[in-house]
């Protein structure tokens, strides 16, 4: 039996030695390699106009006619106090005004008098606006602390704010970025923007502002603030959400960095290497062979 088998084998080798192998072959290209620079942390989308709204005086809340996600015009009124007294003396003030125009027009009566009765309607026409809140721009109402009946009082701090408002506009991502990066971004750069929230492909954005700070808030973690501005966005998208974020940054040069809590205990170390200049910047020229990069 052992000779029968070592035959079959032979037999089997020959007959694969016929075959030509596919090589399947793959044209070389030159791609770009991106740098790209990200945040430490999740950047937050924000409005351009965020107003916390309240009385100017103090009330019982007679009405309320908005709720959070609600959409407001500027000027509407959102809430407002008992304030009947406050229009009944407006209108005789306007009344008193109107008569005393009239007097002042046949000379009956001093310009003194006349500029009494104004000031007198201008402080009633405050305190009955104090009584309301109103919207100061086209918004989005994102928080509401105030019910009907509710006692509305004036202190120096409030723990939460009666009615919160942003604006309408497109939004933009503030983002803090490490110190070691900071240098590596700019006014204008390409950035892309994650916001899951809202869908998983990445919007377009640019780098609008770069504060020039550096917090030392946490010593092991310095970071310096950025904004990032969504292009083509309008204001229907979700305030206060994460986003994450990076930007394609300039290839620096190759340079020896220790690590950053190394830095300082051996920076006067006669033993250490001495840190090279930056390398000359030269063309990457990739050639991909059975697979690809993006």
């Amino acid at each position: 039996m052992r000779p029968f088998s070592v035959i079959c084998l032979i037999l089997l080798t020959l007959s694969g030695c016929g075959k030509t192998p596919v090589v399947q072959t793959v044209k070389p290209a030159i791609r770009t390699i991106e740098a790209t620079v990200s945040g430490v942390t999740s950047g937050t989308v924000r409005a351009e106009k965020v107003a916390e709204l309240a009385f100017g005086a103090v009330g019982r809340v007679k009405t309320l006619s908005v709720k959070v996600g609600d959409t407001v015009q500027s000027g509407a009124i959102l809430a407002e106090i008992e304030n009947q007294d406050l229009i009944s003396i407006l209108d005789t003030t306007r009344r008193e005004n109107v008569r005393r125009q009239q007097l002042r027009a046949s000379n009956a009566l001093a310009q003194t008098d006349l500029d009494q009765i104004l000031r007198d309607v201008q402080m009633a026409q405050v305190a009955v606006e104090k009584s309301k809140i109103v919207a100061p721009y086209d918004g989005l109402i994102v928080e509401q602390n105030l019910e009907v009946g509710q006692l509305s009082q004036i202190t120096a701090v409030e723990p939460l704010p009666l009615i919160k408002i942003v604006d309408l506009g497109p939004r933009y991502v503030r983002a803090e970025i490490d110190e070691v990066d900071l240098s590596r971004i700019k006014v204008g750069q390409r950035a892309r923007v994650r916001i899951l929230a809202i869908r998983r492909e990445p919007f377009s954005a640019s780098v609008r502002k770069v504060v020039q700070y550096v917090s030392s808030v946490r010593e092991q973690d310095r970071t310096a603030e950025i904004e990032l501005t969504i292009d083509g966005e309008d204001g229907s998208r979700f305030h206060s959400c994460a986003a994450s974020w990076d930007a394609a940054g300039r290839r620096p040069g190759y340079r020896h960095r220790p690590p950053r809590d190394a830095a300082d205990e051996h920076a006067n170390d006669p033993r250490r290497d001495p840190v090279p200049a930056a390398a000359p910047r030269s063309e990457v020229r990739l050639f991909v062979v059975g697979s690809s990069f993006s």
